[in-house]
């Protein structure tokens, strides 16, 4: 049997009101390195943070005719399922020598797993969003 990932939080966004939150989750991998795992929005009820809804990678993944994941969050909406997030995207498979690898910033239903909007191409990975 695998050993479980090694699982690392690279981003936190809280709804308005705090009692919603949304987790980017790496996992690590070879030497040092960091793969997207998935993105986690929990709900706290009482004093405990449970889990609402998990987008593994495979699931985010699928939505792209190559390969894609979140590089960054941005905000999130609770009411509506609805976060903006950073994607980078692939344009060739993850098997292929080379890719050139896009960034956008997009409006993300969550319960649906689809893409609603592109609002931003970004020039590189550390293009902010700015509403």
């Amino acid at each position: 049997m695998a050993d479980p990932p090694d699982l690392r939080l690279f981003g936190t966004v809280f709804a308005p009101g705090g009692d919603d939150r949304l987790c980017l989750i790496y996992a690590a991998v070879g030497m040092g390195g960091f793969d997207f795992h998935s993105l986690v929005w929990e709900a706290r009820v009482d004093d405990t943070w449970t889990t609402r809804l998990t987008i593994a990678r495979e699931q985010f993944s699928s939505a792209f005719q190559h390969y894609g994941w979140i590089s960054e969050i941005h905000s999130f909406e609770p009411a509506l399922g609805h976060a903006i997030i950073q994607v980078a995207e692939g344009d060739a498979a993850p098997t292929a020598q080379r890719a050139k690898i896009t960034y956008s910033w997009r409006l993300w239903d969550l319960p649906s797993n689809r893409e609603i909007a592109v609002l931003k191409r970004c020039e590189n990975s550390f293009d902010r969003y700015v509403p």
